[in-house]
């Protein structure tokens, strides 16, 4: 059987297991040749408080700021395995709050 991975798709969250999940990712992008993309998701952290249904607007400029600053470290990640030798893509995506589900 004859396998060929062009792409590898590898989740960052910055926390240890990540960073090992990582490493294997880099080792299979590197003996395959293939395309390494680095993926975070900015989830604002809810907290139930009674009556309220929106999120006031400073907190949602605190997620694009935290946007912001994942995007800054994974760059820094991506430009070490590029100085490696692989071909590295980064993304941060924002996840948006959900409407509450009932009544």
């Amino acid at each position: 059987m004859n396998v060929r991975i062009q792409r590898i798709l590898s989740p960052v969250d910055f926390s240890d297991n990540s960073d090992h999940a990582l490493r294997y990712a880099s080792a299979l992008a590197e003996t395959f040749g293939a395309e390494l993309t680095l993926l975070h998701v900015v989830a604002p952290i809810m907290a139930a408080l009674p009556g309220e249904t929106a999120l006031p607007d400073t907190f949602l400029a605190d997620l694009d700021e935290l946007a912001d600053a994942c995007r800054e470290r994974l760059a820094q990640l991506a430009g070490k395995l590029t100085a490696d030798g692989l071909t590295v893509q980064h993304k941060v995506c924002k996840r948006q709050p959900e409407h509450p589900i009932g009544g």
